[in-house]
């Protein structure tokens, strides 16, 4: 067992001890002659952390050749030890079956093609796996990261349960069980594992960072952020935890201390389109158009998809006064998601109530409202009330007046205060054959 260790050869008859040629740099050990005597196979770690075979071959007078590996007799993480010839003809061995080793070389196999990219691949050997010991915590997680990756997560759903079963201390197997549980809708489920998760290894940050982010989609923000904060105090350098912690504040009405939570995300990685849109939105509610707007044109570089950005772009220009830009970023954003409710709203208000007859475009603003209106999940009294200035910039008045009084029904029913006396005021407008002017 000692590094040093080394084979010496002694005649039958007796004589000299002779060290042997077979003999590689680290410990040369646990030897077997063949039956015929012609070969010794011995142990060694030469070329790897882990125990392999070696092979030398003796002549006549007791001469060893150079050792020679065996190979393909150990998997990546297992050794070989203490060797032994087996002294039957070619034939003789109809089979041998080592159920533990097997198991480990299809475990190690399929580990394997999961680093290199071959998850179908890789989805058959865990399988296989499991065939061998059915009970593996780890073979059965693993299985399920497999059957998640290829799309299969009811499937995968079921393995990270057997994982957990198997394993009632596998916070790995509560987590994954729970981002495959969240990926079904299956939010409240998925808050389950991630509590397991969480109080069995408090410092897991993806854990916690997970059960925060399930926490959000459940509409629970401020229960979110103490998850949110124990993540990113493990790591600061935890960028989806500090993004995640800076929407949570921003959902319970604290800009400013959003802010440096997202600073921090843009810092460790500039490329984080999200981020940079969610700073940018942080700092507008705070007054801080001018720093938020170099923050969204960097999110629209880097990905020019996102209708959110163009709306609040054109929301930061609005601000400064700058309406014709403003409507120029809203309506590229329309054209990159034609449906994108906010955009619709906000560019048809504009359109319709400018005090600038040169914005006004009431045409574009009663299609744009009536679009809106379409596309709503519901009935919303803020999109009626566009809808109705809009009519009303082109003259249907009457129309604009009956739309306008379907807004104050549903904005009385919603108990909507400030909508309330706002169209209260429009509807005298409208009925005196008047559009309204927005002076904001």
């Amino acid at each position: 067992m000692r590094p040093d260790s080394k084979l010496y050869i002694v005649p039958f008859a007796g004589g000299q001890a002779r060290l042997m040629r077979c003999n590689t740099a680290l410990m040369n050990s646990w030897h077997s002659f063949s039956p015929n005597g012609r070969w010794l196979v011995f142990s060694s770690k030469s070329r790897s952390p882990y125990t392999q075979m070696f092979l030398t071959h003796l002549d006549e007078e007791g001469n060893d050749s150079p050792a020679v590996l065996i190979e393909n007799t150990t998997a990546a993480n297992r050794a070989v030890n203490i060797p032994e010839f087996v002294n039957v003809p070619p034939d003789g061995i109809a089979k041998l079956e080592a159920p533990v080793t097997e198991f480990y070389r299809v475990f190690n196999l399929a580990a394997d093609l999961e680093n290199k990219g071959q998850y179908a691949e890789a989805l058959g050997e865990w399988e296989k796996a499991l065939e061998l010991d059915p009970l593996d915590a780890k073979a059965n997680f693993n299985l399920g990261i497999s059957l998640a990756r290829n799309g299969k997560l009811d499937e995968a759903i079921l393995r990270f349960q057997k994982a957990a079963e198997a394993n009632p201390d596998f916070a790995d197997a509560y987590n994954n069980l729970g981002i495959a549980l969240a990926q079904r809708g299956r939010v409240e489920e998925a808050l389950v594992q991630f509590q397991k998760a969480v109080e069995l290894e408090p410092g897991y940050v993806d854990a916690q960072n997970n059960f925060g982010a399930a926490l959000l989609q459940n509409g629970k923000p401020d229960e979110a952020i103490p998850h949110f904060q124990k993540a990113v105090e493990v790591r600061p350098d935890f960028a989806d935890a500090q993004n995640n912690l800076g929407i949570a504040l921003l959902q319970i009405g604290k800009p400013e201390e959003a802010i440096p939570h997202f600073q921090k995300v843009v810092e460790v990685k500039p490329d984080f389109a999200d981020a940079q849109n969610n700073v940018g939105i942080a700092l507008l509610q705070n007054g801080k158009a001018d720093e938020a707007i170099p923050h969204f044109l960097k999110a629209l570089e880097l990905d020019p998809r996102q209708a959110q950005t163009y709306y609040y772009l054109g929301g930061a220009l609005f601000t400064q006064g700058k309406v014709k830009e403003a409507l120029a970023h809203w309506r590229e954003g329309l054209r990159t998601d034609p449906n994108y409710l906010p955009l619709l709203n906000q560019t048809a208000w504009v359109l319709a109530t400018s005090p600038q007859a040169s914005v006004r475009n009431g045409p574009e603003a009663v299609e744009l409202g009536e679009r809106a209106i379409k596309v709503s999940p519901g009935p919303d009294p803020v999109l009626l009330d566009t809808l109705a200035a809009a009519y009303a910039e082109v003259g249907r008045f009457p129309q604009a007046a009956q739309t306008a009084h379907q807004a104050l029904d549903l904005a009385t029913q919603q108990n909507a205060q400030p909508l309330l006396e706002g169209l209260k005021a429009r509807i005298a407008l409208y009925e005196s054959h008047s559009p309204f002017r927005d002076a904001q």
